[in-house]
């Protein structure tokens, strides 16, 4: 966490607050791997996702934009604590 002067010194009002800008632009994907975006045998609506964020992140990296990120989150997934030797701290 940044110190109250450092915090302050970004415009930041209220340097007891927990809540901090640092200038940075986050674009947060989720993408469903549940079983229904698989449901026509091909995976059709699951690529479609997968191709709309790829696309994205290619126009974000295209930009040169460097107070852009990007983050891709997968739900209804497995768990793969098996083939992590068992460490939680990884997938668990």
């Amino acid at each position: 966490m940044a110190g109250a002067a450092e915090m302050e010194s970004h415009g930041v009002k209220n340097p007891d607050s927990i809540l901090f800008d640092g200038g940075k632009r986050c674009n947060l994907f989720v993408i469903d791997y549940g079983d229904h975006m698989f449901s026509d045998g091909k995976g059709q609506d699951f690529k479609v996702a997968l191709k709309a964020v790829r696309d994205r992140i290619n126009e974000i990296c295209c930009s040169g934009d460097m107070n852009e990120v990007g983050v891709v989150i997968f739900f209804n997934t497995v768990s793969l604590i098996e083939k992590t030797e068992r460490q939680p701290d990884y997938y668990g």
